[in-house]
């Protein structure tokens, strides 16, 4: 009986002795633990912190590409317009040479008349003249031919010079009118070249294809000397401006989307972090207790 009681101090202490070794390998488990979310948690911080400015930096590119879309669809728009006032103004510069050769054309034939006309009356004045002559040189010799017909047929050549002086004084002011109108056809068919240089660098369309849509022949085919259809040139003010539109749209779609993954990278890393941090706070919570536990 007394060996037994002997005994029961040594089996409690040996009892506390265990329950003391047992916290103390919790602690340590719960500091290895806590060693390893706080270098988690440092992780997901950097990871963020990286997906954080990434974003923000992707946030500008977007803000300026949606600028570059904005500016380039307004080029796109004034280069529509403009293209629209070229073909007017080569559809007027068209009408005004067309106009302005069907006045030459006129003026030439008015020109060819009058000179028709300036032969025969010239030819007709030497008739009278002679007439005239005649007629003064006989009255001259025989006195009964009638002072009248003498004074009449010189009044009739007098008249004959007078239609002549008058038919060239005419003459020269359709020939004149003819130099203007050569030099206002000139004029007018640089400005007609001009225009249809500057309708084909903006739209890119072939000056010879603008002309058939002009005259109204849209069904024309315009074939270039290797057989092919020669519609338009290599490169156009249009084009390029289309281009530009077309690939600042494709930029902002590209940044926007990039942005849209980030944010959701982001977003999921800001998730993972705060749920470490809980997870850090437990340990902490929980090394503490244990702690406490092993003073008490």
């Amino acid at each position: 009986m007394t060996s037994n009681i002997s005994k029961i101090p040594s089996s409690l202490s040996h009892v506390k002795y265990s329950a003391t070794e047992k916290k103390k390998e919790e602690i340590e488990e719960l500091q290895i633990s806590i060693l390893k979310t706080q270098g988690n948690v440092d992780k997901e911080m950097a990871i963020v912190a990286a997906l954080s400015e990434k974003s923000t930096k992707l946030n500008g590119f977007l803000e300026v590409a949606g600028v570059n879309s904005t500016k380039t669809l307004s080029n796109r728009n004034l280069v529509d317009e403009t293209i629209i006032l070229a073909e007017n103004l080569q559809s007027n510069s068209k009408i005004a040479f067309t106009e302005m050769e069907e006045a030459k054309t006129k003026s030439e034939v008015v020109a060819l008349e009058i000179k028709a006309l300036l032969d025969k009356l010239i030819f007709s004045a030497e008739l009278v003249n002679k007439l005239s002559n005649l007629v003064v040189q006989e009255k001259a010799q025989n006195p009964l031919i009638s002072s009248q017909l003498v004074a009449m047929v010189s009044t009739a050549g007098t008249d004959a010079n007078n239609a002549v002086a008058l038919t060239l004084v005419a003459l020269k002011s359709v020939y004149t009118a003819l130099s203007t109108s050569i030099a206002s056809r000139t004029s007018t068919a640089l400005q007609y070249d001009q225009s249809k240089d500057l309708y084909t660098a903006l739209s890119g369309i072939s000056a010879i294809e603008t002309d058939a849509k002009l005259v109204g022949d849209t069904t024309k085919t315009i074939k270039s000397s290797n057989g092919g259809t020669n519609k338009k040139l290599t490169k156009s003010i249009k084009k390029l401006l289309y281009e530009a539109y077309d690939n600042a749209q494709m930029e902002y779609k590209i940044l926007h989307q990039t942005s849209i993954n980030i944010t959701k990278q982001l977003n999921a890393a800001k998730f993972k972090l705060d749920k470490t941090k809980v997870q850090l706070t437990s340990y902490e919570a929980a090394i503490s207790a244990a702690k406490a536990a092993t003073l008490a």
